[in-house]
């Protein structure tokens, strides 16, 4: 039974089970009782919840299946006063209903109806199983030890051992299937032993037999104990007394007990002490708690569709309750398979380790995640993918440059296409499913910048005729008081600390809230994205907040403030609201309620609305607060930028004589008032433009239902705005919905000038404005740029493609058109479909673009294998392009050129003159790259690299650069000897002959001088780079190694013949 019981606290542990039993004990003895150290009051609470549930069921059934008459006639005829002290009155009525019980079959009526209701509601179906699988096992073993009914004991075992295996307690189902198996194959006089002794008592009093191992301690350990043992006495010789005298001590006990009369057969059941009169009290009481407590939960009606933690409110996960109630039938089919297997055919042997069968807990539901083991290795794996992706997108990009400098591709066609499958400037490097989240405050900090008379800790404005609209989410971050506080108590706590307070200024408040949908319109985002795997909440106004406050309302801000509202609804709360003053609160529902002292509560018609999220509600409260013409100046308390955006954007449309937002620094706690009437005024008389078009450039940026576009912040995007709104002047069709080509035209403008304008301001030089076509056209650019620095992470500064940006474009434009429609009371809302989201697998996914995420090979990125016949037929020959260094073709290479032409328009980076035998290292592989006149600085003369001298006797450039390529290219480049010599003017480069002369430099770490050489016949610009061969490695370690050598190892490679 004790191990029984660790098993059933085990499985409630986290279901609320331990919070309603420490109504009845704390502390220490709360701890004994879930640890079963003290067994009689874990075997009491188990009793306790046994018959609390055991009433709550028998409740339900009579309210949907009333009894037959006969029954009832029976129950009426129960016996009271005088007669329930009669034993032998009560046992007849006893028998009496049992009787008529089996006469109506009611038993088979009650457990259909309880199946059918299982299979209905989740919450039933836990709640019974508990019931019936955990607590009555366990009381059908204590009645048939205490009664000593051997086939009763039996068969409760046989219910409690199929969750010993259910539920890992490998030691005692190994037990349990033994003792089974053993007693199948006794005899039966060994079985009718066992039936005499199973149990012992030692009166002929009713219900008072004890199991075998507890007679010990109810006999001799009781009786020979004194209060505390031995503790306290640690003197050798009192230990021994008191331990030589612990039998005769016991037996004086008993004796002097039946010579006193304290225990004797002639007792009746009544003297039991759980029936002694203050006992029964006490039990009463508990049980009345337990029941009052378990009754608000509506365990076992239909009332919650999901099943909750008891007293807070939380949902404990499907798969973790359908777990747990079905681990009596996988237990029972894994004793079946031990018993078969070990036991029976003895196919295993016994000493074989049990298999760990997959259990979920209720304790683990908030870290619980279907299909995620753990998330916090989650995140890391994620991380080591992104960088592995970025590693490998740039050596495609490193090759794609290579190939269109070689064959003339279009460049800028191979950079219309994003290279994964979701563009990382527009969505989360982490996670792809997720938009790209910066700081939203970017956009004040601008605002501030350029209007700061508008900003002030003072507020510009008096309170007379002045209202008050607080976001509902903002008031929310405020903690409670206590730790232990319900709904009830923390509205009553914002109510009397926070809503009245204000009243002392304003003789209106209207609190808004957002709907429960805003969660899901935000779901695109990391910060709540993620609040999809925290865990939901039903909320009542008795149940206890989470201690984890913060966490808790940032997943269920709409939950909570649904039941909220209903408690500042009650009479009570209302009573407290000062006279003559009105309170409004919206939200989450569509309702408006208005709150007044000694007035019931009443709905607003004019505010009933479909707003999705507060910070558009709250317009439309503002403007039917002035309509009424009692308050001509509102003040906004919230601390989004989206709210402030909107107030400046619809400042002089509202027709406020002051419209002030209150906004709260999170981190330095002061509060700014933001003057938004004065702001739209500015803008409209200094840069001449319609203050609504904050809205598009904020969506445009970055929001929460759109990308932030990596590399380029809010007030970059402003800014270039601000410099000359006329050049961007389609971008107010933005308005319109769905947003004109035009609009999206003007807006990949804004984005290219800002792009322009960060390089221009990163850069040393001050040069002309190079002005692009398109967002494809400057990827090219900035990739050709980045390559030739040797930049890492190419792909991570590329802005998004015109087709990805396109998309990001329609987001934008929905998102406008939600904005737009401020003070409509119900919004027309578009579908998100085709508007920059997909239905994949019946579930919403963002479109990030409709191209592929990599050009064709028909496009000319295509190479050809080992080629026998000279590359006259191979891939490459057959679609007119050359071979290039990432062919496999061999040295014979007929298609490859011998000469090449640089010419002064130029700009790209590299043309590879050979082959590079890849696959094996002992062949010879030699390589001439050649580096046009943008790779040297006609200041310095310097090579653009990351190691370069100029040797101080002639004006020729010699360099080492430790990185040509990207990094899969080091190993390529470490064994090269580079020689670069610069000359005035680009001419036809051709290899030297044997008898030329060439300046040799050793690289940088080597540290040797150079040595001038007599250059002859060679001119133009060129670099001659060899790939060392085992023997060449080994012959550059040496000093003299010379110049003759490599012109020797350049010359006998047949493709320079």
């Amino acid at each position: 039974m004790k191990n029984f019981m660790i098993l059933i606290w085990d499985v409630l542990d986290g279901s609320g089970v331990n919070e309603l039993l420490g109504k009845i004990y704390k502390g220490a003895t709360l701890r004994s009782i879930l640890n079963v150290h003290h067994f009689n009051k874990s075997l009491r609470c188990c009793k306790l919840l046994y018959t609390a549930l055991s009433i709550l069921l028998i409740e339900q059934f009579l309210t949907t299946s009333p009894l037959p008459d006969q029954i009832l006639s029976v129950l009426s005829a129960v016996p009271n006063g005088y007669d329930y002290l009669k034993n032998e009155t009560k046992q007849k009525w006893f028998k009496d209903l049992t009787n008529e019980l089996k006469k109506v079959e009611l038993s088979d009526v009650f457990t259909t109806w309880a199946v059918g209701c299982s299979q209905q509601n989740i919450t039933f179906k836990f709640w019974l199983f508990v019931l019936q699988c955990l607590f009555e096992p366990l009381i059908e073993l204590n009645m048939a030890i205490r009664t000593s009914n051997f086939s009763a004991r039996n068969g409760s075992l046989s219910k409690m051992a199929p969750l010993f295996f259910a539920n890992n307690h490998r030691n005692y189902a190994r037990l349990f299937a033994q003792h089974f198996f053993d007693l199948r194959s006794s005899s039966a006089s060994l079985l009718q032993h066992l039936a005499r002794s199973f149990a012992v008592n030692r009166t002929q009093r009713p219900f008072s037999y004890i199991a075998m191992d507890q007679t010990i301690e109810c006999t001799i350990n009781k009786h020979g104990k004194s209060h505390g043992g031995i503790s306290g006495r640690f003197n050798e010789q009192s230990i021994n007394n008191w331990t030589n005298s612990f039998a005769y001590r016991a037996i004086l006990s008993t004796v002097t007990n039946e010579i006193a009369g304290l225990e004797t057969s002639k007792n009746t059941i009544d003297s039991h002490i759980e029936c002694q009169p203050n006992r029964v009290q006490v039990d009463n009481e508990d049980l009345s708690t337990i029941v009052s407590k378990l009754n608000e939960e509506n365990l076992f009606s239909f009332q919650h569709q999901h099943c909750r933690i008891l007293s807070s409110g939380e949902l404990i996960h499907g798969d973790i309750i359908n777990n747990i109630c079905s681990s009596f039938e996988r237990g029972l089919e894994a004793l079946k398979t031990y018993t078969e297997q070990r036991l029976v055919n003895k196919s295993v042997t016994l000493d074989e380790p049990l298999r760990a069968m997959r259990r979920l807990r209720i304790r683990d539901n908030d870290t619980y995640t279907a299909g995620v083991a753990a998330k916090g290795r989650a995140s890391s794996k994620k991380q080591n993918n992104i960088n592995q992706i970025t590693k490998t997108v740039d050596e495609y990009i490193t090759r794609i440059i290579i190939l269109a400098e070689c064959r003339n591709l279009d460049i800028t066609e191979l950079f219309s296409y994003e290279f994964t499958d979701a563009p990382l400037s527009l969505c989360d490097k982490d996670n792809w499913n997720f938009m790209n989240q910066q700081t939203k405050a970017d956009a004040l900090n601008f605002l501030r910048d350029k209007f700061p008379t508008a900003f002030s800790r003072v507020c510009p404005i008096t309170f007379d005729q002045c209202a008050l609209i607080v976001d509902g989410g903002s008031l929310l971050e405020i903690r409670p008081s206590s730790k232990h506080s319900t709904v009830y108590d923390y509205a009553a706590q914002l109510l009397q600390n926070v809503i009245i307070q204000q009243f002392k200024s304003f003789d209106r408040i209207d609190i808004v809230f957002d709907s429960h949908i805003s969660k899901a319109l935000k779901a695109y985002t990391q910060r709540h994205g993620n609040d999809n795997m925290s865990n939901k909440y039903d909320l009542k106004k008795s149940d206890l907040l989470a201690s984890k406050y913060h966490e808790f309302v940032h997943g269920n801000r709409a939950v909570l403030a649904k039941c909220m509202s209903e408690c500042w609804r009650e009479p009570a709360l209302v009573q407290l609201l000062p006279d003559h003053k009105v309170l409004v609160v919206a939200g989450p529902s569509e309702e408006a309620i208005i709150l007044k002292k000694d007035v019931a509560p009443g709905i607003i018609e004019e505010l009933e609305c479909n707003h999705i999220e507060a910070d558009t509600r709250m317009l439309l409260h503002a403007q039917v607060i002035q309509s009424t013409y009692v308050f001509k100046k509102v003040i906004i308390q919230a601390t989004d930028t989206d709210v402030i955006l909107l107030c400046i954007a619809n400042a002089k449309i509202i027709g406020l004589e002051a419209l002030v937002v209150k906004s709260l620094n999170t981190t330095t706690k002061v509060h700014t008032y933001i003057n938004s009437i004065y702001i739209a005024q500015e803008i409209i008389d200094k840069w001449h433009f319609d203050p609504s078009v904050l809205l598009t450039l904020h969506a445009l940026s970055g929001c929460d239902t759109t990308s932030f576009i990596r590399n380029i912040t809010k007030t970059n995007f402003l800014q270039t705005y601000f410099n000359d709104p006329s050049a961007y002047e389609e971008i107010t069709n933005f308005d319109l919905f769905p947003a004109t080509t035009g609009a999206i035209f003007a807006a990949e403008k804004l984005l290219l000038t800002c792009y322009t304008r960060n390089r221009n301001e990163g850069g040393a030089a001050q040069k002309s404005v190079r002005q692009y076509l398109s967002l494809d056209e400057l990827r090219s650019e900035i990739a050709l740029n980045s390559f030739k620095r040797h930049h890492k992470n190419i792909v991570l500064n590329l802005p998004p493609t015109s087709d990805s940006f396109y998309y990001h474009c329609l987001r934008s434009s929905m998102q406008i058109n939600t904005w737009q429609q401020a003070f409509e009371q119900f919004m027309n809302l578009p579908s998100s479909i085709g508007n920059g989201y997909e239905l994949v697998d019946d579930e919403v996914k963002i479109k990030w673009k409709s191209k592929s995420s990599s050009a064709s090979l028909d496009n000319g990125l295509q190479t050809c294998g080992r080629c026998s016949t000279g590359c006259k037929r191979c891939k490459c020959a057959k679609n007119g392009y050359i071979c290039t260094i990432y062919c496999e073709c061999s040295d014979n290479c007929s298609n490859r050129p011998v000469t090449s032409f640089i010419s002064s328009s130029v700009d790209h980076l590299v043309w590879i003159l050979s082959l590079e035998q890849r696959r094996s290292m002992r062949s010879k592989m030699k390589t001439a790259i050649l580096l046009t006149t943008k790779m040297i600085s006609s200041s310095s003369g310097n090579a653009r690299m990351k190691e370069s001298y100029t040797s101080e006797h002639d004006d020729h450039t010699y360099c080492t650069p430790s990185r040509l390529f990207s990094q899969s290219e080091a190993s390529i480049m470490k064994q090269r000897k580079i020689f670069t010599v610069k000359t005035p003017k680009p001419i036809p480069v051709r290899l030297p002959p044997s008898t030329t002369t060439i300046r040799r430099a050793k690289p940088v770490y080597e540290k040797t001088t150079l040595r001038r050489r007599p250059l002859t016949d060679i001119n133009g610009e060129f670099i001659f780079a060899q790939e060392s061969t085992a023997r060449q490695h080994k012959r550059s370690r040496r000093s003299s190694y010379s110049r003759y050598d490599m012109l020797d190892d350049l010359e006998n490679s047949s493709y320079f013949q």
